[in-house]
């Protein structure tokens, strides 16, 4: 993989979780908990033509054409290429999930989303939170 200037500064390569790597989830301690080729920088949301929505035991992101501007609640994490790499592993990227760009407090982090034609996305979660714990719905709360 190669990585441009642009997605990395001093502070590493940024991705944006949403699901299963979000600290209290599965994917968390194997990707991102206590590892050292990855350090939280916070919560925020994205904001715009996207929608989350619930596959059971994991969510997607995608994009939509409605009209309608939606936030989805997540987190960010600067990792190195290693750690980035093992993301695109897990996320099936670029052949199931696709990885791009989208903007945060952070600058410009890496968000996977589900392409929108995969069979099987249907209704996008209302709150913008997959799984959503107290913290989370008090947060999106004060963004409203």
């Amino acid at each position: 993989m190669v990585i441009k200037d642009e997605e990395v500064d001093s502070t590493g390569i940024r991705v944006f979780v949403y699901g299963t790597l979000k600290e209290g989830h599965g994917n968390h301690s194997a990707y991102l908990e206590g590892n050292s080729g990855a350090r939280k920088l916070g919560r925020c949301y994205i904001e715009g033509s996207v929608g989350i929505a619930d596959l059971g035991f994991f969510p997607c992101v995608v994009k939509t054409n409605d009209g309608v501007s939606r936030k989805v609640c997540g987190e960010v994490y600067v990792v190195d290429s290693t750690r980035l790499d093992a993301l695109d592993c897990l996320e099936g990227h670029p052949d199931w999930y696709v990885r791009e760009q989208v903007d945060t407090p952070w600058k410009k982090a890496w968000c996977y989303f589900m392409p929108t034609e995969r069979e099987g996305v249907g209704n996008l979660i209302e709150s913008g939170i997959w799984n959503e714990s107290e913290e989370e719905v008090e947060f999106m709360k004060g963004v409203a």
